[in-house]
């Protein structure tokens, strides 16, 4: 007795466990996310991260950016990198900390479009794909870079897009009668008319997708991605609206008690419910919410003044369309005069939303798609345009537009495009690591979503009352893949962490074929039933694998340990060192100046650089402001005079090629000489090989010659 008492106690708390394991799988997801960039956080600075430090100092200090740091990145996440430090304060404990919550949040905005695209457990697998992959070292995740920022605002402009398309009706404020005001006969509700493209939601969008963008250059795509989505929404209506025109003037006149009116806003109109009539497209429901004046509690005021409200006209079902209260006669079965009362409308019951039809489609109704598309468009440029006024206010207007356009289209052009394919090849065992299953998964959700009839937009979706699906959702992840894809590979550079703004899509692309693998297993019988298997077990080990196989990092090595192996060099240990040694022997004001690319250490001594150039890679480039870009940071060292210099003997900090210009090497020899003493030594340990550009520079083939020794030297003003 005792023991069916406990368990009578427990099953409520079970039951609402199981009710919200999908939230609870989520919170677990989170929670160890959390526990290893907690255990983590003390990591050094790579030099990107270094980059975003130090600009995000100056910005606290009152520097705008591209005056005293030079970069072809959108300045977005020097601004984001500010704000945490201005939260977390000025270490590296804190920036990663800041990383944490960025990743954190774009895990749950991932489950949350998974389960408005399809169902609950796309929206968890699809958090779990995406929160093991971007933490996995092998995308360099756990390192601040700029495609987290990009992530965070794409994923809340998608949210909110699907939201904007079909926003639920609960949240609607342009609906034709409340729920409680109308009937419906049997436990049909009526369908409540609303604004299919919600303004504000677009608007919002379009901001979010332009924050996107102002992270880094690459989140332009998401952007795009949204406007193709819109764009093929409503010509899908159109071409809806136009099918339904051809039926209906096709179609026989129907009888008196049945027979469809033009829609006349000055007349008092009476909805019924219908279950087989075509659902409104855009354009009509646009042009009823808008003579009808809706307002916000959804009570339809008629266009006359007096005009007597839906509420106090009668309702009921007659299997036609929509008619008027005198040119009806209802049949048996119908709630009317004469007929049997309409049942209360039960919010709380499933149902099926019937709809309600207008004979004629309203005029001009290519307004309604431009109309969406520019609200979309206002909100996507309007962060680059603000970004330009205040940079413009600050004075670094044209170092803004020479360094993030100028200079960056020299830099995309960089790899030639026969070179495209080998570069891809070289860096994809890489990313993928460990997450192999991960990366090959996503490509059977692709196969299997082109026959799951889930995804129709007809078909409602399990256990989810209230919100009904986004449009369009097949083209919606087909787009979001090569929109994804375009944005790895701007460039053709197809660095590691570039690959994390495609690890979204690639989740609920998992997402949907797990989906599909558990729903073929509790629902069908059909020889697809053989794909159930393969695919749940290639998550299975994805999972295991992806859990074990960076244990040793996530769970057993020490942050600068951790970083050591990620990187293949010891470089980034040993600036910080260098930096505690400068921040020690020099004033607060002083400059340093460093002839390689280790803008971290600028940040951690607390420092300002004596040059703009905190990275010598543009000036190892073939593009034609290598030279003019030598002699710049030359003249602004010999000005500034710095009390220490660093000057990085490390390949992996120049990446110099046979065609770069020489001239900052034969300036260093004689200035150093001329100016500066040699303080200390340090070597660098380093097991990763130079960076190689397909078509530019190529990989020694010599390996049994002795690799050139790699050195951080220390040097003091005479």
């Amino acid at each position: 007795m005792s023991e069916t008492a406990a368990e009578k106690k427990r099953s409520p708390w079970l039951g609402r466990l199981w009710r919200h394991r999908a939230w609870v799988l989520l919170g677990l997801t989170i929670l160890f996310v959390v526990v290893v960039r907690v255990r983590l956080r003390e990591m050094p600075l790579e030099r990107d991260e270094g980059e975003y430090a130090y600009a995000g100092q100056l910005i606290l200090h009152g520097v705008p950016p591209y005056k005293e740091a030079y970069n072809m990145k959108l300045p977005g996440t020097y601004a984001a990198y500010a704000a945490i430090m201005a939260v977390f304060g000025q270490t590296s404990s804190g920036i990663h900390l800041g990383v944490m919550l960025v990743n954190v949040a774009s895990i749950v905005l991932v489950f949350l479009l998974g389960r408005k695209l399809l169902d609950d457990i796309t929206g968890i697998v699809a958090a779990v794909c995406f929160g093991l992959m971007s933490l996995s070292p092998s995308t360099f995740g756990l390192a601040g870079h700029a495609t987290h920022f990009v992530v965070l605002p794409a994923l809340a402009g998608m949210l909110l897009l699907v939201w904007g398309v079909d926003p639920p009706s609960s949240d609607s404020r342009l609906c034709m009668a409340s729920a409680r005001q109308v009937g419906a006969a049997r436990g049909r509700g009526l369908h409540i008319l609303r604004s299919t493209l919600h303004a504000p939601r677009l608007f919002l969008s379009g901001l979010c997708f332009g924050l996107a963008f102002l992270m880094k250059q690459h989140g332009v795509f998401f952007g795009v991605f949204g406007g193709l989505y819109l764009i093929w929404i409503w010509a899908h209506q159109r071409l809806e609206a136009r099918q339904n025109d051809k039926e209906q003037g096709r179609g026989a006149q129907p009888p008196r008690a049945h027979a469809r009116r033009r829609y006349d806003s000055r007349a008092p109109l009476h909805a019924v419910a219908v279950p087989s009539a075509p659902r409104l497209n855009a354009i009509q429901v646009r042009r009823l919410a808008q003579e009808r004046k809706l307002g916000p509690d959804g009570q339809g005021a008629l266009s006359e003044p007096g005009a007597p409200a839906l509420s106090q006209s009668p309702v009921w079902q007659t299997g036609g369309e929509l008619v008027n209260a005198e040119d009806s006669e209802p049949k048996g079965g119908g709630a009317g005069p004469g007929g049997a009362a309409a049942a209360p409308f039960n919010p709380s019951a499933p149902h099926v939303a019937s709809s309600v039809t207008l004979d004629a489609p309203a005029p001009h109704s290519h307004v309604v798609g431009l109309r969406d598309l520019l609200i979309y468009g206002a909100g996507s440029v309007l962060p680059y345009l603000l970004t330009c006024v205040l940079l413009w206010w600050a004075g670094v207007f044209h170092q803004f537009t020479f360094w993030t356009a100028s200079y960056a289209a020299q830099y995309a052009s960089t790899i030639p495009f026969e070179y495209a394919v080998d570069a891809l090849k070289d860096r994809l065992p890489q990313v993928a690591g460990t997450n192999l299953a991960f990366w090959l998964l996503p490509w059977a959700g692709a196969l299997v979503m082109w026959w799951d009839r889930r995804l129709d937009n007809s078909r409602p979706r399990e256990g989810h009352r209230a919100a009904s699906p986004p449009p369009a959702r097949r083209f919606f992840l087909v787009a979001l893949v090569l929109c994804s894809m375009a944005s790895v590979s701007v460039g053709f550079h197809f660095r590691q962490h570039y690959f994390i703004t495609l690890l979204p899509v690639l989740g609920l692309l998992s997402g949907a074929a797990v989906s599909r693998g558990v729903y073929l297993l509790l629902h069908d019988r059909s020889l697809e039933l053989l794909l159930a298997v393969p695919i749940l077990v290639m998550f299975l080990v994805g999972l295991l694998v992806g859990l074990f196989g960076e244990s040793g990092i996530w769970f057993t090595k020490s942050p600068a340990e951790a970083v050591r192996q990620i990187y293949g060099t010891s470089l980034f240990c040993e600036a910080v060192k260098t930096a505690d040694y400068i921040k020690s022997h020099t004033p607060s004001e002083a400059r340093v100046a460093i002839l390689g690319s280790e803008p971290e250490v600028f940040f951690y001594s607390g420092r300002r650089s004596a040059t703009g150039y905190i990275y010598t890679y543009p000036l190892m480039e073939k593009q034609p402001y290598a030279l003019k870009m030598q002699e710049e940071m030359i003249a602004e060292i010999e000005k500034a005079k710095p009390e220490y210099v660093i000057y990085v003997d490390d390949q992996y900090s120049w990446v110099t090629r046979p065609d770069s210009e020489l001239r900052i090497f034969d300036w260093w020899q004689q200035y150093w000489a001329a100016n500066l003493e040699l303080v200390s030594v340090v070597s660098i340990d380093s097991t990763r090989e130079a960076e190689t550009i397909p078509g530019v520079t190529e990989r020694e083939t010599d390996t049994t010659a002795p690799s050139t020794p790699k050195q951080l030297l220390l040097f003091k003003r005479k």
